[in-house]
């Protein structure tokens, strides 16, 4: 049906004169099995004038400090990844890992099952701006205590939905071959 694999991407953008360290968290519900071994991070350049991203082979990559993978448990709990990177100055990470679906009970679909599944936003946190000068690193500190956060959209996630009319039609079928012959 074409519903069976997908993918998540984000693209973290980074306008200012000075690398930046984010900590990029997505906790993905256990029914989308994540492929570690298919996230990739690339980087592209930002275009000055208009901010448009294009590839640069002299644009410095963002680099993975550290990686954090805690796979899902079926029913139980959502799979969490967690990465920390450096973002280069005038730059565009594009963060993508893909996923396949898995089958839920027929039980387990919400009310409007031909809707979809909503999945929470990824999590963004600036943890540190490198070249920042002292004193604006400081007020920063006062002013926040704790380090912002970016809140990404909403995914709507379709997932291969059972024909729940069948019941129906059953019933239909069986009351009409009585009424026929009884």
């Amino acid at each position: 049906t074409g519903l069976e694999r997908g993918g998540i991407a984000a693209n973290i953008y980074n306008y200012g004169d000075a690398t930046v360290t984010v900590a990029y968290l997505e906790a993905v519900p256990w029914f989308l099995r994540l492929y570690l071994h298919t996230l990739s991070i690339e980087t592209e350049a930002l275009d000055r004038k208009d901010g448009n991203a294009t590839r640069s082979s002299s644009m410095p990559a963002t680099s993975l400090v550290s990686l954090r993978h805690q796979p899902a448990v079926d029913r139980t709990r959502p799979a969490v990844l967690e990465a920390v990177l450096r973002v280069p100055p005038h730059s565009m990470a594009a963060v993508t890992v893909d996923f396949d679906r898995a089958f839920v009970k027929y039980t387990e679909h919400p009310p409007d099952a031909n809707r979809g599944f909503d999945i929470g936003p990824a999590v963004l946190t600036v943890l540190d701006a490198a070249g920042a000068s002292p004193d604006l690193a400081r007020m920063a500190r006062e002013a926040y205590p704790s380090p912002p956060r970016l809140w990404g959209e909403t995914l709507l996630i379709a997932l291969p939905a059972p024909d729940f009319s069948m019941p129906y039609n059953v019933v239909t079928m069986t009351c009409t071959v009585m009424a026929l012959f009884f």
